[in-house]
């Protein structure tokens, strides 16, 4: 994430991150402490919290049993935020009865991908899906800037692939060396791009729609005007196919940039189609 265009991370941990940015002191918990006897980590909290009328609480979780350890401790909290990966067990936690799941299937048509993201993971995905036999197209930068490369330029280009990949990655380099005013500009034109290419390919009869990168998948669910979705299988943890509630025809697969396998675009068209 150090290089992200949009949003650039060069510190991970978070107590550094979240205390510049909020009100109060921040307590961690580290992997080690984190299975010692709740009596020992109340004690703890309970010294940490004297006199404090908020604070943060910011354990470890490096796997899924360290969620589950969270929310057996803090799964109560009137607050409990975080990554993706705890909702699991906090919907177990906190679920009052069992409801009959809805068995999900793929749909019919065709596909598209789309991706904004520069991550390593991402990149890593779209070269798998290239060496694969997948058809792609690297977005022009001088293109999206003079308005030659359109939703409409690209779809009559690519328009006639079973599964065409469409994306922007830059190098750290380069995204290094765009970091000021006009690359801000110009990742905003190629999020805007992807995002009414994959609008534009759904009113061309695509059903499927993969996009990789945050902003790139808020962009697209803009685009598509859909607000509500029923969840359907995991592609990747974190990542499920959703089928629109006010067209279920269609399947949408939303990702961060670092999410998912190598095979991830494989594997979210294996899942999305019958």
């Amino acid at each position: 994430m150090k290089d992200h265009p949009l949003t650039p991370m060069w510190e991970s941990r978070i107590r550094l991150l979240m205390e510049p940015q909020g009100k109060y002191e921040s307590l961690e918990i580290p992997a080690d402490k984190l299975y010692a006897p709740a009596g020992e980590l109340n004690s703890r909290i309970r010294d940490f919290r004297e006199g404090k009328e908020h604070w943060y609480l910011i354990p470890d979780y490096i796997d899924d049993k360290d969620a589950a350890r969270i929310v057996e401790l803090f799964g109560n909290m009137t607050v409990l935020t975080g990554g993706s990966g705890v909702l699991t067990e906090l919907a177990k936690h906190l679920r009052t009865r069992e409801t009959p799941a809805t068995p999900y299937k793929g749909t019919e048509g065709p596909a598209v991908i789309v991706a904004g993201s520069c991550s390593t993971a991402t990149h890593a995905q779209e070269l798998w899906y290239e060496a694969n036999g997948g058809a792609s197209l690297k977005l022009s930068d001088e293109e999206i800037q003079n308005g030659t490369q359109t939703p409409a330029s690209i779809w009559s280009q690519m328009g006639e692939n079973e599964a065409p990949l469409i994306y922007s990655y830059e190098t750290p380099e380069g995204l290094q060396k765009k970091r000021n005013e006009a690359g801000r500009l110009l990742a905003a034109q190629i999020e805007e791009t992807l995002a009414q290419t994959a609008a534009y390919a759904v009113n061309h009869g695509v059903t499927r729609i993969i996009a990789a990168g945050g902003e790139t998948s808020g962009a697209v669910t803009k685009a598509l005007g859909y607000s509500a979705y029923r969840i359907g299988e995991s592609v990747a943890p974190g990542v499920p196919v959703m089928t629109p509630v006010d067209n279920p025809s269609v399947r949408l697969v939303l990702k961060s940039g670092n999410f998912g396998q190598e095979d991830f675009f494989g594997r979210a068209l294996k899942l999305t189609g019958l």
